[in-house]
């Protein structure tokens, strides 16, 4: 569980420029706990995003989550 996101992170996470203004809160959280990785199952708002970091987290698909956990195939 992640508090409400503070300003800097809230920051960082506008300077992405998603789609949808209703996911930077989501993004934002994940950067003001510092998670390693971020995934959404949806490609809508952060698929473009994919294999790139935001503020030191890197963001992946599902499939991508998948890849790195049982490996090539």
């Amino acid at each position: 569980m992640v508090g409400e996101a503070q300003p800097t992170a809230m920051q960082a996470a506008e300077q992405v420029q998603l789609g949808d203004p209703s996911d930077v809160p989501i993004l934002a959280g994940a950067i003001q706990c510092r998670a390693d990785v971020f995934f959404r199952g949806g490609r809508r708002a952060f698929g473009a995003l994919s294999g790139s970091r935001v503020a030191d987290v890197e963001i992946l698909t599902l499939r991508d989550v998948w890849r790195k956990s049982v490996g090539p195939h």
